[in-house]
């Protein structure tokens, strides 16, 4: 369902800037048969449209965000859609985890620019994920953000339909 919400807002010409997991709201869904929950996006204080000129020279001294969630070309001022796809990356891992992505202690946001800028890392993948789940999460943390899929491409990912799938069936045993 982020995916789904993300798709929206990128249709609409919206870069969210900051998805982390505070910023999805659960909700118990009005159509039980479809899913227990509704997942929404929510806090978009920094939100940035297509129309918008982005000030290249403040966001590289200040990048716009949740520095755990910042994506590599965020630290060069360069807001866009793909910025959007590695925080979902960095979300996904937190939701197979319970562990940031970047891992247990708070990364200042020198600190994270610094990883990010010189030695070329993307948050580590948790291990025993099955295949599907691991390409999924290598398609968000391209480096470079012309390569990064774009949302409409990740929601058709075998490993979306494989987890829904398994969700489905899952709930209904329980």
């Amino acid at each position: 369902m982020i995916v789904k919400g993300l798709s929206h807002i990128h249709r609409k010409g919206i870069v969210h800037c900051d998805l982390k997991p505070e910023s999805i709201l659960v909700f118990p869904s009005l159509d039980k048969e479809i899913a227990n929950y509704q997942l929404k996006i929510a806090d978009f204080g920094l939100l940035k449209t297509k129309e918008e000129k982005a000030d290249v020279e403040l966001w590289k001294s200040k990048p716009r965000g949740t520095p755990s969630y910042l994506s590599p070309e965020a630290f060069s001022g360069h807001i866009d859609a793909p910025m959007d796809i590695w925080a979902l990356g960095c979300i996904v891992i937190e939701m197979l985890t319970g562990l940031p992505a970047w891992g247990k202690s708070p990364l200042l946001i020198e600190e994270l620019r610094y990883l990010v800028e010189h030695h070329e890392l993307s948050p580590k993948k948790p291990q025993r994920i099955g295949f599907f789940c691991h390409d999924f999460l290598e398609k968000c943390f391209m480096k470079d953000p012309s390569k990064r899929w774009t949302v409409d491409r990740l929601f058709d990912h075998p490993f979306l339909y494989i987890t829904l799938f398994h969700s489905y069936y899952l709930a209904t045993w329980l």
